[in-house]
């Protein structure tokens, strides 16, 4: 089985070609470059993978475009299908959905997929480009008459004609989310008539609460989860990519593509501001999510203005004698001699790698003054768990190590009061065995002064320690601090 499977994959390839020239052939499609996948093609490679089921957004240090050959010749009949297939994966990317939790459901992937479908859909709509054909992926690969594979797609007839009875035999509720998801109402000009996307929210809370209520509905979820574009974590590389901070490092390197998704500026305003940046989550605690994150990335991955291209010489023994600086002087030798060419040559073969930025640790201050700030700023460390090489560290007026397991299972507790002191000396201590080469405390500022002795030591070590504060607390100045960041939504964004 896994041998024809794997038959069937070559196969394809071998029809459809090299996965970057396919991509490349999307850029011809009229007003494609416009959505901005060309700079999605100047930011990240687009590679075939048979161990993603549709595609998937790979990121390490750069994000990677995977796409499944077998789906986008079985069912990308046209360019069009494909840029929608690559523009929902971006969507998900922009949605950060696989931030939300530790594990999403299949009836919440079936949520996802549904605003994602029709957000984008709305604003193609909108745009007056439904004519070229942009739904025909989703209402080829999706029923219009079953539940829950209606809600991925328009009506037959959409938008012009829209046959809502097609779903008459789906439960009133989810029909009646699919309708507020796609009905267009249309205004009347004094030139002409032009339609627009309703201005009636709907959120993912309630299409999950839909579903769970509908008799066998998160079976029938999850009966769709390989069948929905995008990576949903339903097999080994989506799994492995689709997990914490995936669309986090993604989201920082691919903002130029992500703010051309095609959206409905009308359906925005119904949906509580740009709908490619819902989440389940409060939205105070997303924005401390995303200035969490953007710090983390700068600070502990990235590190500032250090060069981090390493290059590798091999030297190597090759007939090939186009890398041997001394070949022509060899055979001018050679023939001096009357002995033959020499058939073997040394070569300096240099291949490139991104450096590591190296160890990192990261202090969450749970002293008493941080109250429920410490299980906030926790809450906000969740979704970004990829990101956190780091080793975890808590601190009042000791230090203690977090471990992972700890950590994952929201083991927090707030003790008593607030000292750096133990801090610096703790990292002091690790930098001085080049075990540790940055650091992030996050904080709400009280956290004192370090006597001159330690203050020196710490920078004698040339660690680098960058702040994250949450609250109302001072920092600003600390002669300690690489750099502070304001974290609190109120304070900083």
């Amino acid at each position: 089985m896994a041998e024809t499977a794997h038959t069937a994959y070559r196969a394809a390839i071998a029809r459809l070609g090299a996965a970057d020239d396919v991509v490349a052939r999307v850029l011809d499609v009229a007003g494609v470059r416009h959505l901005g996948l060309d700079a999605l093609l100047r930011l990240s490679a687009v590679a075939w993978s048979d161990d993603v089921a549709t595609a998937c957004v790979e990121c390490s240090v750069a994000p990677r475009l995977l796409l499944n050959p077998c789906y986008v010749e079985a069912y990308c009949h046209d360019h069009r299908a494909l840029a929608f297939l690559i523009l929902h994966e971006l969507a998900h990317v922009s949605l950060g959905h696989t931030g939300l939790h530790t594990r999403v459901t299949p009836v919440q992937n079936v949520a996802f997929d549904a605003l994602i479908n029709a957000t984008l859909l709305q604003g193609l709509a909108e745009q007056g480009r439904m004519a070229e054909g942009w739904d025909g992926l989703v209402t080829s690969f999706y029923a219009a008459d079953h539940a829950p594979a209606f809600l991925l797609r328009p009506p037959p007839g959409w938008p012009d004609t829209p046959d809502w009875n097609a779903s008459a035999g789906v439960s009133r509720r989810l029909r009646d989310i699919h309708r507020r998801l796609y009905e267009r109402v249309v205004i009347d000009t004094a030139s002409h008539s032009a339609s627009m996307h309703r201005l009636e929210a709907v959120t993912y809370g309630e299409i999950i609460d839909a579903l769970t209520d509908t008799p066998n509905g998160a079976a029938l979820a999850d009966d769709m989860l390989g069948q929905l574009l995008g990576a949903h974590g339903v097999t080994t590389t989506e799994r492995a990519q689709t997990s914490g901070g995936r669309d986090a490092l993604a989201a920082t390197l691919l903002g130029e593509v992500l703010l051309q998704l095609p959206r409905s500026p009308s359906a925005a305003q119904g949906m509580g501001g740009n709908p490619f940046a819902l989440r389940l989550d409060g939205e105070r605690d997303h924005r401390l999510v995303l200035a969490l994150r953007t710090l983390l990335y700068r600070a502990l991955i990235v590190g500032a203005g250090e060069r981090r291209l390493e290059t590798d010489v091999r030297t190597m023994v090759l007939v090939d004698s186009s890398h041997d600086r001394r070949v022509h002087v060899r055979r001018h030798l050679a023939r001096s001699l009357g002995a033959p060419a020499p058939l073997l040559h040394r070569s300096e073969v240099a291949s490139h790698r991104l450096r590591p930025a190296g160890a990192a640790a990261i202090y969450l201050d749970v002293s008493g003054s941080m109250g429920d700030l410490v299980h906030r700023l926790h809450a906000a460390l969740v979704p970004l768990r990829r990101l956190l090489a780091a080793d975890v560290y808590v601190f009042s007026t000791t230090v203690e190590r977090y471990t992972r397991q700890a950590f994952v299972r929201g083991r927090v507790q707030t003790m008593g009061g607030t000292d750096i002191t133990p801090v610096l000396q703790h990292l002091t201590t690790l930098a001085s065995t080049g075990a540790v080469r940055r650091a992030l405390v996050l904080t709400d500022g009280y956290v004192g002064t370090p006597s001159a002795k330690v203050q020196r030591a710490f920078t004698a070590s040339r660690a680098a320690l960058h702040v994250g504060i949450v609250g109302h607390g001072t920092g600003d100045h600390a002669p300690w601090a690489a750099s502070v960041t304001r974290l609190d939504a109120e304070r900083a964004l």
